[in-house]
């Protein structure tokens, strides 16, 4: 079951976001609750999602806002989805992201857009599932140093 994220959820989630960002450099879980917090607080930014079984949260989706000025009009980007390995497989990403798909439309957004990573062959399966296209966009990024 879908759930709104509270502020207290968020020190829950150290171990399933470890899971995922446990090969990336740039994770930084202090950062990341900190980002999750915002994203509670203003709800402007977004809105975050958890799935939750036995009173213990086993998945979670962020969809963040994004204004496109090619378009005229605000997308949504699901820029997480995560899934407890031992929950993985049994429908729960394919529940996540219809609720943020029902979400959005309820918002009136017209378009989403997810990123996933390559080696990810289970998520490119259930994004074609629910009638995800690719897109001839290639994502890139550059790290900026600020001084």
């Amino acid at each position: 079951m879908t759930r709104k994220a509270k502020k207290r959820d968020i020190a829950l989630l150290d171990s399933l976001l470890l899971l995922l960002y446990k090969n990336d450099e740039d994770y930084n879980p202090k950062s990341h609750a900190k980002a999750l917090r915002k994203l509670i607080k203003y709800k402007e930014l977004g809105r975050l999602f958890f799935y939750e079984l036995d009173e213990s949260i086993v998945a979670l989706g962020t969809l963040v806002y994004q204004f496109s000025v090619r378009k005229n009009r605000t997308i949504g980007v699901i820029d997480e989805i995560i899934v407890h390995p031992d929950y993985q497989n049994s429908g729960i990403a394919t529940d996540l992201i219809r609720e943020i798909m029902n979400y959005a439309k309820g918002k009136k957004i017209k378009e989403l857009r997810i990123s996933y990573e390559h080696d990810e062959p289970k998520m490119a399966r259930v994004l074609q599932k629910l009638e995800f296209k690719e897109s001839s966009a290639l994502t890139m990024r550059k790290k900026l140093k600020n001084d």
